[in-house]
């Protein structure tokens, strides 16, 4: 169904809830790898935040979707972007302990 309605040129793909999610924060919140991945094919921008100010790639750091996450920088994430509360997408895997993820960010320039 998503590929269909992209494929029929949805006028835009980055339109906000009254949340500010975007359908790519909506895939990333749900964990839906296949959705992250078609939005983002067709245009999708990772840096657009929510009211909170998480971005798609702070959610997924902080879920330890490593794949997410990995497509998410991939396609040009903010990988030093902050929430409302001054966290970073390095701190929130941190706290997870999802070190993989860590190591991905710290790869792409993370800082604390």
């Amino acid at each position: 169904m998503v590929k269909l309605l992209l494929e029929l040129n949805i006028n835009n793909i980055n339109e906000k809830n009254g949340e500010g999610k975007t359908a790519l924060f909506f895939a990333t919140e749900n964990k839906n790898y296949e959705i992250v991945k078609l939005l983002l094919e067709h245009g999708a921008d990772v840096n657009i935040p929510n009211n909170h100010k998480s971005t798609p790639l702070t959610l997924a750091s902080e879920d330890g979707e490593k794949n997410i996450v990995k497509i998410l920088l991939k396609y040009g994430a903010d990988v030093n972007a902050r929430d409302n509360d001054g966290d970073s997408s390095l701190k929130l895997a941190k706290e997870g302990h999802f070190k993989e993820i860590e190591e991905l960010l710290l790869e792409y320039g993370a800082k604390l």
